[in-house]
């Protein structure tokens, strides 16, 4: 039986970070955010990561966004980012990072992106902070700034704003997937 999709969470997200870029980094982000200039808007570029073939994206994977940002330091005129929205806890946790870099010099991109990793799983154990990086690039592991909505769940608790509602409703559709997941297996 086919599985449907139900949610598409890299649109909403692309969204929320087009619409309200300043408050997604400093929420979710904030070490980003510190190099990012918002008076600059954030640039996607589509169509690129779909060129990415499943098996080289990390387990789990429920979407992904590709975009610019201005950079504050004028030294570097942007910062590349690749948002990696993970819907369920991998066996094993890393960036592929051969296939993307092949993909962006194919596209004339001179720089590789900053991974960040958005966590909307349910799992409250899992929750890293480093990953394993397959890269001619980057070290063999990457410091990477995640952010796990369960938690941030809780932290924003009683809080009445956009962002807040927006982590809300990603956890329950989180929640509900599990729970028809769980119920079909």
């Amino acid at each position: 039986m086919e599985q449907k999709k139900w949610s598409s969470p890299e649109k909403a997200w692309k969204g929320i970070v087009s619409e309200y870029p300043k408050e997604f980094f400093e929420l979710f982000f904030p070490k980003a955010a510190k190099n990012i200039d918002f008076s600059k808007p954030i640039t996607f570029l589509e169509g690129v990561l779909e060129k990415i073939e499943p098996a080289y994206k990390m387990p789990g994977t429920a979407g992904e966004l590709l975009f610019k940002a201005s950079a504050q330091d004028k030294k570097e005129q942007e910062i590349l980012f690749h948002l990696i929205i993970l819907g369920s806890k991998p066996d094993y946790f890393y960036v592929d990072l051969y296939y993307t870099e092949f993909i962006l010099k194919e596209e004339a991109l001179e720089q590789l992106p900053m991974p960040l990793v958005m966590l909307i799983d349910t799992d409250p154990e899992f929750y890293p902070k480093k990953a394993e990086i397959y890269s001619d690039f980057f070290p063999e592991t990457l410091h990477l700034e995640t952010a796990k909505l369960l938690c941030m769940e809780e932290q924003l608790a009683g809080e009445n704003s956009l962002l807040a509602e927006c982590v809300r409703v990603q956890m329950t559709v989180s929640r509900l997937q599990e729970k028809l997941h769980g119920d079909n297996a």
